[in-house]
């Protein structure tokens, strides 16, 4: 199926079926209107796989070459270049690069995107043709869209590498990179001047500020009110007025200094692209759309984006999830260890159990209300736990000799979770439903915040002396995504100071919840799992490291627990 092309003079429509999943939701067809399936695959192909297409798209870029004849697509994470007036797109890269923002270099032999090949943003070029690819940046921060200069000689790109988003540039001919500039609030979405002579960009999306490359000097351009947010400058022709995508009311506009230009449409945050002659290009419910300055009509380019898909074959494993009989547990979760390293409590099923010397799990409540986070007194003799049965989440605690239950906190507006006894054992440090750190006297139940609320933190534990708490927090590299690294936050018990450490260098603790850190009973090592193995820190007393972590599992392993026996160990 091809699509003709619609002259920007002539004011047509195109229509189609189109679907909106997240871009990233899959890597192939998300985001994509589909054409029937083609004819079966040829040999070499899979039997369950297939052949399908796409004419339109979700949320991607238009870049057209230097010369007008090409444009690029950075569809379904796919890079893919065609001919200006529309027809059958060629793929550049594989599904594995998840490609986005392409940019043409000025002769039009290279084109520059971001990729997300490495877990992280860098740079990359490609030819045209699909080959020559190469990796322009490295190491653990993002680099997001790319621009090129317009003489070719450099490119200008925002990174989080700074502690928030800034605007760098890359020296093309050597790769050496500098910051333009790089201020606490967040700068990214740099766009050149047609003289090369200034760069604008996008602030903390609610203004758009203009630098001069060789003095540094800036000025703001464009703000927006509260409730708008505005992306992706672009310069007209003349140098002087920008445009801009506007989210306001509902709407998404391409706006800009001279007048709105598009407005009435769904218009996806990308940037337009100007043509000398007056002709730009953008992307707008699913199509490219090419207009001209000063006029009302409106062209559509229509491409057709082949793919194979293939569906996995595998035989379905039955659950019957009501059946009766009795069946083997097959995962628990939140392990905690007996100061005497004799019992072990945990939750599945619904249910804690305890299991004694290695024996036999037991059930401890048998009821219907949910429950989870035990964790044993320092004697031994109780068990503190979180159940609903009071119709929140509440801090009780059992008496393992008795069965007798005695509820700790009394909340109503808020919810108690992750507890974990102090070593004393007059208190029990807690995360609150928004991640807020507490701590409730066992006696009184007084209860006193200790930390604000971080992004859904990690249980506590305690030094040994009772004077620090540990736990697994995450650290946004930037405010303008919430990517980051979860690293270990030690929290001054008297003061409430907050500390982060890093358990290794631009490495992140594994999933928070139960996977550590675990204070060893000695206070010299901290315990967590990260990828998947289980790592030992080296500590002094206030949980500061004296050395580098260690691994200490080739196993998967997660949910690691400490026990005071002798020597004291983790579990």
């Amino acid at each position: 199926m091809s699509h003709s092309p619609v002259s920007p003079d002539a004011f047509t429509s195109a229509s189609g079926s189109m679907s909106r999943p997240s871009r990233r939701a899959v890597l192939v067809g998300a985001g994509a209107a589909l054409l029937a399936p083609a004819a079966p695959a040829r040999a070499g192909v899979a039997e369950n796989a297939g052949k399908t297409a796409v004419v339109s798209g979700t949320d991607y870029a238009v870049a057209p070459s230097p010369d007008g004849r090409l444009l690029a697509l950075d569809l379904l994470g796919v890079l893919w270049v065609c001919s200006a007036s529309g027809g059958t797109a060629r793929r550049l890269t594989s599904d594995l690069y998840d490609i986005a923002q392409p940019d043409w270099s000025p002769d039009g032999g290279t084109i520059v995107f971001q990729s997300y090949r490495d877990g992280v943003f860098n740079l990359w070029t490609i030819r045209p043709d699909g080959s020559a690819i190469t990796q322009l940046t490295t190491g653990p921060f993002d680099h997001r869209e790319p621009r090129y200069s317009p003489d070719g000689r450099t490119i200008a790109y925002s990174s989080d590498a700074g502690g928030s988003y800034g605007i760098h540039l890359l020296d093309v001919a050597t790769g050496a990179t500098r910051v333009l500039t790089d201020t606490p609030v967040e700068e990214y979405e740099p766009a050149w001047s047609p003289d090369g002579s200034k760069i604008a960009f996008v602030v903390a999306d609610t203004r758009i500020d203009v630098i001069e490359v060789a003095t540094g000097t800036r000025a703001t351009a464009v703000t927006v009110p509260a409730g708008q947010v505005i992306h992706q400058p672009s310069w007209l022709p003349n140098g002087t007025d920008l445009a801009y995508h506007l989210f306001h009311s509902g709407a998404n506009d391409l706006a800009g200094t001279a007048g709105t230009l598009v407005t009435g449409e769904e218009v996806f945050p990308f940037r337009a692209r100007f043509a000398p002659d007056g002709r730009y290009y953008y992307t707008s419910a699913g199509t490219i759309k090419v207009r001209r300055l000063n006029s009302a009509s409106v062209g559509t380019i229509g491409f057709t984006a082949a793919l194979t898909t293939t569906t996995p074959k595998y035989k379905k494993k039955v659950r019957v999830f009501d059946e009766p009989g009795s069946f083997p547990v097959v995962g628990i979760g939140s392990p905690a260890v007996s100061p005497d390293g004799s019992a072990i409590a945990f939750r599945a099923l619904n249910d804690i159990y305890l299991m004694r010397g290695g024996g036999t799990p037991e059930p401890l409540f048998r009821d219907h209300w949910w429950k989870a986070d035990p964790d044993f007194s320092p004697d031994g003799r109780q068990l503190a736990f979180v159940t609903d049965r009071t119709g929140t989440l509440n801090i009780w605690v059992r008496d393992l000799s008795t069965g007798a239950d005695r509820q700790i906190t009394h909340l109503t507006d808020s919810a108690a979770l992750s507890v974990r006894w102090s070593p004393d054992g007059r208190e029990i440090a807690y995360l609150d439903q928004d991640g807020a750190l507490w701590t409730v006297n066992v006696s009184t139940g007084d209860l006193q915040k200790i930390f604000d609320a971080t992004f859904e933190p990690g249980r506590p534990t305690w030094s040994p002396d009772g004077k620090t708490l540990a736990l697994a927090a995450v650290v946004p590299y930037s405010r303008r995504y919430r990517e980051g690294l979860s690293k270990i936050l030690l929290v001054d018990r008297a003061t409430g100071a907050g500390t982060y450490i890093d358990p290794a260098p631009h490495r992140s603790l594994q999933t928070r919840g139960d996977d550590g850190p675990v204070w060893s009973p000695d206070g010299t090592m901290l315990a967590f799992a990260m990828e998947s193995l289980l790592w030992v820190l080296p500590v002094d007393k206030n949980g500061r490291p004296t050395g580098s972590a260690r691994q200490v599992t080739r196993d998967v392993s997660r949910a690691c627990a400490s026990t005071a026996s002798p020597p004291g160990r983790f579990r």
